[in-house]
């Protein structure tokens, strides 16, 4: 359902907010909360997809930016520990500079910190055109971090990706799942997470939800996870604390 202290209707959609913490291997705590979009019509779930096909391209703009801001607006009054938000982009919303500064000025609107932001861009998304990577320059210098969404779906660009120079690289669930059967994925799982830190990125390990993935990912090197085994989105923020003494590993041995 939608939260209606934090929701609001757009052409016909009803908008509101989940929350999915985002885990420190080093630290053994939260240390981020993804904003994830609800959304029905007519008494009907949507999903993202589904929601934005239901507008025009002209409307995309806006419902990205305001549902920006409604996830900044309601993380920023509920938190009260230091962590990042993470917030998914419309690519739509970066192909024009003053699309860019737009959504920024939105988010900043609501008195949350820039660097405490997290902005989400798929990575096959890199491959519209150079346009994109002008408005993520424009976010970046605006103070917002940046990360590459589902890293490792499809044709993963490497030179995009390091051109772009992320602060953080998610990888999609799915690299997980190849790498818990096929050896040769593991042993490329571990390569790609060294490849991203050489970049200067932390690496969010998506989809992570069983023990087994826990030792895995903590195998490959990467910083932070998401995933069930945490905590499924929900609507109010669930912080993670000390969640892997439950299996009962050792301390990773990665500074993060």
């Amino acid at each position: 359902g939608i939260n209606a202290e934090y929701g609001f209707t757009y052409a016909g959609l009803t908008i509101g907010s989940h929350y999915q913490p985002i885990y420190s291997l080093a630290h053994r705590r939260t240390v981020g909360m993804e904003m994830l979009l609800r959304a029905s019509a007519d008494g009907q779930t949507l999903t993202p997809v589904e929601a934005f096909q239901r507008i025009t391209p002209k409307e995309r703009h806006t419902l990205d930016i305001a549902i920006c801001a409604a996830h900044a607006k309601r993380f920023y009054q509920q938190m009260t520990s230091p962590n990042w938000l993470f917030l998914n982009l419309d690519a739509v919303s970066l192909t024009r500079p003053g699309q860019a500064s737009e959504l920024a000025e939105a988010i900043l609107a609501t008195g949350i910190p820039p660097g405490s932001v997290v902005l989400e861009i798929l990575e096959h998304a890199l491959e519209l055109d150079n346009r994109l990577l002008r408005g993520i320059s424009i976010l970046k210098k605006a103070g917002f971090l940046i990360a590459i969404d589902d890293f490792g779906v499809g044709h993963s660009n490497l030179d995009r990706v390091c051109e772009l120079a992320p602060d953080l690289v998610k990888f999609e669930r799915h690299l997980l799942r190849s790498a818990a059967s096929q050896p040769r994925i593991r042993n490329l799982l571990n390569r790609l997470v060294h490849l991203m830190h050489e970049t200067g990125a932390l690496v969010v390990q998506e989809g992570v939800e069983t023990e087994s993935d826990v030792l895995m990912v903590l195998e490959s090197g990467c910083d932070l996870i998401q995933g069930r085994f945490l905590s499924p989105p929900q609507e109010t923020p669930v912080l993670c604390v000390d969640t892997l003494s439950l299996i009962h590993i050792s301390e990773p041995t990665r500074p993060y």
